[in-house]
C-alpha cells in the first residue's frame, strides 16, 4: 500500500544514488598544481563542495554558496562550479567572475548555461531533483581529487546498499520523529561535517521540518550547554558514529554527562563508504518522514516560486 503523501518518486530518486556512484567521470585538473580549489554550488548542488572540503586537505578547499569568489581567486586557484539545472544564478556570477579573473574552471551540470561552456564540463543525467543527483556531483571530484577507481566504487555501491537494507530500522526512526512532532538535532564529526548540514537539508526539503545540525568537538563547547535542560519529547539527537576513537569517547561522555541519549549511526569500512551509508539512511530517513508527515517530498514548489519572483524582478 502506498502511503498518503508518498509518490515514489522521490524514494525512486534516493534508491538510484548506488547506481550514480559507479559513474566514472572524473575532474581531469592536478589540484596539487593550484594554491587553492574553490567550489561553488548552491543547495543541493552545493552540498558536494562541503563534503570534499572535509575529507580532502592536500590543498585548501573552499566551499562557496553565494554571488562573488573571494578576493583572492586567480590564475592560482581552480574553480569548479556545480548547478545541477546549470542556470543556478549564483553559481553562474561566480562562474563568470572566474573568467574574468583567469581562473581554470571545471563544470559539472546536467544541461543550461553551464553545459555550453567550451571548457571542461562534466554533463550528468537530467531528470532528477538537484539533491537526488548526489552521487553524480561528487563522484567527479572523489574521482579526480582521491583518485578513487571503479574498485572503490563497488564498495561504496555496496555501502549504500547496506543502509538502504535498513530500510525498516529507518522507518522506526521516522516514526519516533513524526509520532511527537519532534525536531532532528543532527551531530556530525569533523570528517562529516558536510553529511551533517546534508541531513539537515534533507529534512528540510524531503521532509519539510525544522532540522539543525552541529558537529563535534565543537559542539562540546555550546551546544552541550543547553542538552541537560532540553524537553526529549520535543527533540531527537542523532549523532554520526566517527572513525576518530576520540570523537566516539566523546559522543559517550556527552550523553552521560547531560543525561541525554542519541541515537548513533554509523558503519564499518573506508571513510568514503561510512560516508555514503550515512548520506544514503539519511535521504531515506527523511524520505519516510516526509511520507509520514503525508506531504508529497519530492515537492519543492515554494522554493521554485522564489525563485520565479527573483527572475520576475529583473526583467
Amino acid at each position: 500500500m502506498v502511503a498518503h503523501g508518498d509518490n515514489m518518486g522521490m524514494r525512486e530518486e534516493i534508491l538510484s544514488l548506488k547506481d550514480q556512484v559507479l559513474s566514472r567521470d572524473s575532474i581531469n585538473f592536478d589540484p596539487n598544481k593550484f594554491k587553492s580549489v574553490i567550489v561553488a554550488g548552491m543547495g543541493g548542488s552545493g552540498i558536494a563542495g562541503r563534503i570534499l572540503s572535509d575529507i580532502y586537505d592536500r590543498v585548501p578547499v573552499i566551499p562557496l554558496s553565494g554571488y562573488n569568489l573571494p578576493a583572492f581567486a586567480d590564475s592560482s586557484s581552480l574553480v569548479i562550479v556545480i548547478s545541477y539545472s546549470g542556470n543556478t544564478e549564483e553559481t553562474i556570477s561566480c562562474f563568470d567572475q572566474a573568467r574574468e579573473r583567469g581562473c581554470p574552471i571545471a563544470a559539472i551540470t546536467s544541461g543550461g548555461i553551464l553545459s555550453r561552456y567550451s571548457g571542461t564540463v562534466i554533463r550528468i543525467p537530467s531528470g532528477l531533483q538537484p539533491r537526488s543527483a548526489i552521487g553524480y556531483m561528487i563522484m567527479p571530484l572523489l574521482r579526480g581529487f582521491m583518485n578513487l577507481g571503479d574498485r572503490d566504487a563497488a564498495g561504496i555501491r555496496s555501502a549504500i546498499a547496506s543502509a538502504f537494507d535498513r530500510e525498516v530500522e529507518i522507518k522506526r526512526l521516522a516514526e519516533e520523529l513524526a509520532n511527537g512532532n519532534r525536531t532532528p538535532v543532527v551531530i556530525g564529526t569533523p570528517e562529516f561535517r558536510g553529511v551533517a548540514l546534508r541531513w539537515r537539508t534533507q529534512f528540510n526539503e524531503n521532509s519539510k521540518v525544522v532540522a539543525y545540525s552541529t558537529f563535534l568537538p565543537e559542539a562540546n563547547h555550546n551546544d552541550t550547554a543547553w542538552m541537560p535542560s532540553f524537553d526529549e519529547d520535543r527533540f531527537k539527537l542523532i549523532a554520526f558514529k566517527s572513525m576518530d576513537p576520540g570523537i566516539n569517547l566523546r559522543i559517550d561522555l556527552t550523553q552521560k554527562i547531560t543525561g541525554r541519549k542519541f541515537h548513533v549511526i554509523g558503519s564499518d569500512g573506508t571513510l568514503v563508504e561510512r560516508l555514503f551509508f550515512l548520506i544514503a539512511y539519511g535521504d531515506l530517513l527523511s524520505y519516510h518522514l516526509g511520507v509520514l508527515r503525508g506531504i508529497d517530498p519530492l515537492d519543492v514548489s515554494v522554493l521554485s516560486r522564489l525563485k520565479e519572483g527573483l527572475a520576475a524582478s529583473k526583467r
